[in-house]
């Protein structure tokens, strides 16, 4: 059967386009394929030029940092620190109690201050646990007097690894105070920030002191372990107080104390140490629309306070009758010597 010239080319249109869907057809999956890899690398680039979010820094909440090159570097004045004895590098695996003093501030009679305190320490501190405490003084960079008092006091100490002594570089402190507090507070806040950052990593627990404080128990160390082992057992906490001082006496585990500090940067110049501690504690144990008492309740859990207290302040009053002389009384444990005059 013979078509018509019409019908031929007809036909051979339709052929055609069969060939061409069917060529089309072959070809799609190929091509779905392609486009899923352009749309891959077009994503891989964009990931590419994306940077990664990164935490707040240090220089986020001291700004000033940023205008020296060393501003976190202590100035070490007595001891090896990290780098010395191989056995007394001070990681977490081999010191059980690192213990900060602050020394409150320059002057008259603050080596002697400090003196005290350290003696209090080394002699209370028992011979089987002296290998797994560290002590570190932070003093004012020029209080030379003090500085020597106690080199030459504890020139043992330090040799054997017990005792360093240590000063922020001028360069972390800022030229001034924007906020609501003062700047004694804040300086003292930036202090114990330093010392706590020093001594994170140098062993498992820390314990905070000042020259105006003073411990009162033969094997405090010993005793302040076993309480803070026996209740980590049982609960969360961030703190064990050992005295009657809202912060000075406190016992914290050295993984806390970054946050701690964290906190304590971002409020330095607004709030004391003992406000800023007590607020850590309500943000962490309390809820807005919690009950007073409740609140309290939690807050003693994660705060625990150590009955009796170790820890005794040694108020420094000045002598009315003369100026130049600090007349020096120590508080009984169980008094009421909340705030310190210096």
């Amino acid at each position: 059967m013979s078509l018509s010239r019409p019908a031929r080319a007809l036909l051979a249109l339709l052929l055609l386009l069969v060939l061409v869907w069917i060529l089309a057809a072959l070809s799609w999956p190929a091509a779905r394929r392609d486009k899923r890899k352009d749309a891959a690398s077009t994503s891989a680039a964009l990931a590419n030029d994306v940077a990664d979010v990164t935490t707040p820094a240090l220089h986020h909440l001291l700004p000033h940092l940023l205008q020296s090159p060393r501003p976190l570097r202590p100035v070490r004045h007595l001891g090896d620190g990290p780098s010395g004895d191989p056995a007394r590098r001070g990681s977490m695996s081999t010191l059980s109690l690192a213990i900060g003093v602050v020394v409150a501030g320059r002057g008259s009679g603050g080596g002697e201050r400090v003196v005290d305190v350290l003696e209090d320490l080394f002699r209370r501190v028992k011979s089987s646990a002296r290998d797994q405490t560290l002590v570190v003084v932070l003093v004012w960079p020029d209080d030379y007097n003090c500085i020597e008092a106690v080199r030459d006091s504890f020139g043992d100490e330090a040799q054997a690894g017990l005792l360093e002594v240590i000063s922020a570089p001028d360069a972390f402190y800022p030229s001034h105070v924007d906020g609501r507090g003062n700047e004694s507070d804040a300086r003292r806040v930036l202090d114990v920030s330093f010392l706590m950052m020093y001594c994170q990593e140098r062993a498992e627990f820390y314990l905070q002191l000042s020259d105006a404080f003073s411990v009162d128990r033969v094997g405090f160390a010993t005793k302040m372990k076993g309480f803070a082992m026996d209740l980590e057992a049982k609960q969360n906490w961030i703190g064990i107080s050992f005295s009657n001082h809202r912060f000075y006496g406190n016992l914290f585990l050295c993984s806390e104390l970054p946050r701690i500090v964290q906190f304590f940067l971002m409020f330095y110049n607004d709030h004391n140490v003992g406000d800023l501690f007590e607020n850590l504690v309500h943000a962490k144990a309390c809820k807005p629309t919690m009950a007073p008492d409740e609140c309290a309740s939690r807050m003693n859990t994660v705060w625990v306070r150590h009955r009796p207290p170790l820890v005794s302040a040694v108020v420094a009053a000045r002598s009315s009758s003369d100026t130049d002389k600090n007349v020096v009384a120590v508080v009984a444990a169980n008094g009421a010597a909340d705030a310190v005059i210096r």
